[in-house]
């Protein structure tokens, strides 16, 4: 039995072969990607890197390809896709470190694991972790994109609704617009369809050696 590559080009040209197999399916999510990147509240460009933070968060190869390529293409500079790689690594790390903080309340509810002495003990982790999630936002050029693409990333990551309504409370204060916030959501969305939708290639590529 051969095998096909997990990542390949050709997996990715594959998907086509859903437009006769499933097309309602296929043509329903094409429109809908084609909705969700129209130039709104937030332009083109903005969508897109919005879209690399998501690609980032899923860790999806073929995502991070398309994307980038489609924010160079929207005239995103290299700096710009930059900083929107480090957020989705900071929204990942962000939605861990909340849950590590939970993770220390419980010790001290449980195990009378003082919350002062685990912060006295790991200050250094603790700090170092929370200047690098205030560097990769604070040190983006746009910083409402960066509240906007940081909520991205949690939305596809499942974050917790505490933590994504925090995330939205400072983007509203940073000046984010109501149609702003719910256009970026549109992008998680669809980009979550997306990484699946790319890595569906696989199997349309398995199908596709018996024909």
């Amino acid at each position: 039995m051969s095998k096909t590559e997990l990542y390949s080009h050709k997996n990715l040209e594959n998907t086509t072969l859903f437009a006769e197999l499933a097309p309602h399916q296929y043509e329903a999510f094409n429109k809908f990607a084609l909705n969700c990147f129209e130039s709104g509240a937030l332009s083109l460009k903005e969508k897109e890197l919005i879209a690399v933070c998501c690609a980032h968060t899923l860790k999806c190869a073929y995502c991070i390809e398309y994307h980038v390529r489609l924010a160079k293409k929207a005239a995103a500079s290299d700096k710009q896709i930059s900083e929107a790689t480090w957020l989705g690594a900071s929204s990942a790390a962000f939605n861990t470190f909340a849950t590590l903080k939970a993770t220390s309340k419980w010790l001290e509810k449980e195990s009378n694991y003082s919350q002062v002495d685990s912060n006295a003990i790991h200050r250094n982790k603790y700090d170092s972790c929370e200047i690098f999630l205030l560097n990769c936002r604070d040190q983006t050029s746009d910083q409402n994109l960066a509240m906007l693409s940081i909520n991205a990333g949690l939305m596809t990551l499942g974050a917790n609704r505490s933590l994504i309504d925090s995330t939205l409370t400072a983007a509203k204060n940073a000046g984010c617009s109501n149609d702003s916030i719910l256009e970026s959501c549109f992008i998680a969305v669809e980009m979550t369809a997306g990484a699946c939708f790319g890595h569906s290639g696989q199997t349309a590529s398995i199908l596709n050696e018996d024909s």
